[in-house]
């Protein structure tokens, strides 16, 4: 029943996309709105939320099979084998690395055409410098850091090992373990495994025998905003330990990425904002200060950028994924170097 709590994460990002439609663009319910602010001008975008809409709600999405994309073909959103279309750098005579990344829905591109995801935006920077990339998007709807790392195994299993692998996490870790119920006092918390459980027994049926007990209801914890955030990032490294090992054991270069998140955000105009921005900031320090040594934390990237990026608390636009890549390139480049110099495959 987790790939159901994941559901839920990964319908939830989708449904705001569909709510965003422009006038031109049917989204699920019908009803057309306005175009958000961090896609004003983009004409592609009313094409683009009803080609989304059919990749995530259609057949191509699989939420309880163990690959869960199956391959779509739109104007915007395509995946092939899997694995959302990605730039890539033309043929050369230099050296190519295969790198492979993994994420939720912020990684597969939610809100990015197919050439301006994350994925896309960090082959194109290595490229201005000369680097060739080759990178596959792994990333699935609703993925936490513990199903990448199943995901991982498992093509690891059946594929040649790349030569460089990137998990982008964050939000789906602060979904996956809390349910809050009031953001002035210390809220009630519902861990994952507690929703689990919760998802599995209800509904129940209304005939329910005399003879036979209803399930107990469980007293649940409560926690502080940075208590809860130490809980989500302490979770997060008990689950790198299975990823670090597997590319340790496959001689992978592993790299953890922490993604940003829209309450380190100044106020813009245009963009949606948590009603509890001064809990969510705490739960953000609480998750950060508990993140390994070795994670890439890159939650305030947009911490001095006055225009909108975010579609949704989750989401942003694709000057956001390029903001992201960009960051992500720049501390990334040294391990870069290195593997160039280690020699990956020629062309």
């Amino acid at each position: 029943m987790n790939r159901l709590r994941s559901i839920g994460i990964a319908l939830a990002g989708v449904a705001l996309v569909a709510g965003a439609a422009g006038s031109a663009a049917r989204p699920i319910d019908g009803r057309p709105t306005a175009i958000p602010a961090p896609f004003a001008g983009d004409r592609w975008y009313p094409e683009y939320v009803e080609d989304m809409n059919w990749v995530a709600h259609a057949t191509p999405y699989e939420p309880l099979a163990t690959v869960r994309v199956k391959d779509a073909h739109t104007r915007w959103v395509n995946v092939v084998d899997g694995r959302r279309a990605t730039w890539a750098p033309p043929a050369c005579t230099c050296r190519r690395l295969r790198v492979w990344m993994y994420g939720g829905s912020t990684m597969f591109g939610m809100g990015q055409r197919d050439a301006h995801t994350i994925a896309s935006e960090l082959a194109r920077a290595a490229w201005a410098d000369g680097i060739a990339l080759d990178v596959e998007n792994r990333g699935v709807l609703g993925d936490t850091h513990w199903e990448e790392a199943q995901r991982f195994a498992w093509d690891l299993a059946g594929e040649p090992a790349p030569d460089l692998v990137i998990f982008y996490d964050g939000t789906n870790e602060v979904l996956a373990t809390r349910f809050t119920t009031d953001f002035d006092r210390a809220p009630s918390v519902i861990p994952a495994e507690f929703w689990q459980e919760y998802v599995e027994r209800v509904p129940y049926r209304t005939d329910r025998p005399a003879d036979v007990a209803a399930p107990r209801t469980k007293v649940l914890p409560t926690m502080t905003a940075t208590e809860l955030g130490r809980a989500i990032g302490e979770r997060y490294e008990r689950s790198r330990v299975l990823s670090s090992t597997l590319a340790e054991r496959a001689g992978v270069a592993a790299v953890f990425v922490w993604q940003p998140t829209s309450d380190l955000r100044p106020i813009v105009p245009g963009e949606l904002h948590d009603p509890g921005l001064a809990f969510a900031r705490r739960r953000t320090a609480g998750a950060r200060a508990a993140l390994g040594a070795d994670v890439i934390d890159i939650a305030d990237v947009f911490a001095k950028v006055r225009e909108p990026l975010y579609y949704d608390t989750i989401h942003t636009n694709e000057a956001g994924a390029r903001l992201v890549a960009t960051a992500m390139y720049n501390r990334l480049r040294p391990r870069i170097d290195e593997l160039v110099r280690k020699g990956g495959p020629t062309s």
